[in-house]
């Protein structure tokens, strides 16, 4: 029987959603090297540039992200966002508690977690649907640059570019919030998105099988591609 002190070990985090997550922080990194690098030439003696790396990494951001927002509403019960949503009632008290331990909690985000996690999907989906359109005039175009005209196209690349600019330190807080977590609420967050187990309390969350979800990312990436390329 779980106890407020130790929990009990369950399953969390299904694998869809672990491989998307660690994913997506490859993608992202990718798309931010790339996107602030000026050099043309990746690797010396390969045809491999930094638009290159720049466009396909952002495409997977997309993907990814689209997949996530789709998850979000048939996936796991802890990936849900209705939950995340209803617990934002909750996000006043909870940052007056933001300093005090909390080794064990219930499954899926709290609400400040919750909050941090629609944020984040939203910037990069946004992030990415500007990418499309956007055309520097030096390295990088976008594949839909030319179904909008250049000064809508001159518009949507500066907001790239100043949200592009923003993302690294968001990124960084949420790096932050984790060791945050870890030295001061006493909760380790990273290792359940590794392992997907961690104490709990109540009982344990109905999760998705992966194949649910790997059918799901193949349908939606399809989709994606189609629109883009063909």
């Amino acid at each position: 029987m779980a106890d407020t002190e130790t929990g009990i070990k369950a399953k969390v985090w299904d694998v869809p959603t672990r491989i998307c997550h660690w994913a997506l922080a490859v993608a992202v990194t990718c798309a931010l090297v790339s996107g602030f690098e000026d050099k043309l030439d990746l690797i010396p003696g390969t045809s491999l540039e930094w638009g290159q790396v720049h466009h396909w990494s952002g495409v997977g951001v997309l993907m990814l992200v689209a997949w996530r927002l789709v998850w979000g509403i048939v996936g796991s019960e802890t990936n849900r966002f209705w939950p995340m949503i209803t617990r934002l009632v909750g996000l006043p008290r909870y940052i007056r508690r933001i300093a005090i331990p909390e080794p064990v909690a219930r499954a899926g985000h709290n609400p400040l977690g919750g909050l941090v996690v629609m944020g984040m999907l939203v910037l990069f989906a946004v992030q990415a649907i500007f990418g499309l359109f956007a055309d520097d005039d030096i390295f990088f175009t976008g594949p839909l640059r030319s179904e909008v005209s250049s000064s809508l196209s001159g518009t949507l690349t500066g907001w790239h570019k100043s949200l592009g600019e923003a993302l690294p330190w968001l990124v960084g807080l949420h790096v932050f919030a984790s060791l945050y977590y870890w030295a001061v609420k006493k909760r380790n967050i990273v290792t359940p998105m590794l392992t997907g187990r961690a104490a709990i309390k109540g009982g344990a969350p109905k999760l998705r099988r992966w194949w649910w979800g790997a059918l799901l990312f193949a349908v939606v990436s399809a989709a994606i591609w189609m629109r883009l390329y063909i």
